[in-house]
């Protein structure tokens, strides 16, 4: 195949960025249909012991956010890894060091950590306030968030 350098870095880049997402994907099936979500959620409430009802379940909430973004993150880190030490050395910039990536991986974290309490926020709202049509809400809150 007689393909250009870009196209070769596009490709690379195109199966990190996959296999980082696929990783991610696995690691929250695990949680979802394992006892490990069930394990998470008991840990969460534990730290809010003594709390009233409601502040208990929402710092929970944000416990368990917390552990899951950093879970997602730490899945796809040998993606991120191989991404930028290998491919971004070999095209792009060789001189990428561990740090470099780990930093990117940690922001990357940061960025995604208020989304993911903002939309667990949403849904745990919208299962207090709408009960059984908690995923209509949960959308509606949601296309809100996404629109503003």
């Amino acid at each position: 195949m007689n393909e250009s350098k870009a196209a070769r870095y596009q490709r690379y880049r195109r199966r990190a960025e996959t296999a980082g997402v696929v990783s991610g994907v696995a690691m929250l099936a695990l949680v979802a249909l394992t006892p490990l979500a069930r394990w998470l959620a008991t840990g969460a409430l534990g730290f809010g012991a003594g709390l009233p009802e409601v502040p208990r379940a929402a710092l929970a909430l944000v416990i368990f956010l917390v552990l899951l973004v950093v879970a997602w993150e730490l899945a796809a880190l040998p993606a991120s890894l191989y991404l930028g030490l290998r491919v971004d050395r070999r095209f792009a910039n060789p001189s990428i060091a561990v740090e470099d990536v780990l930093a990117a991986q940690a922001h990357a974290t940061l960025v995604a950590l208020p989304a993911a309490l903002v939309a667990g926020g949403a849904l745990m709202f919208s299962a207090w306030i709408a009960g059984a049509w908690w995923w209509a809400v949960a959308g509606a809150l949601l296309a809100g968030a996404l629109v503003a």
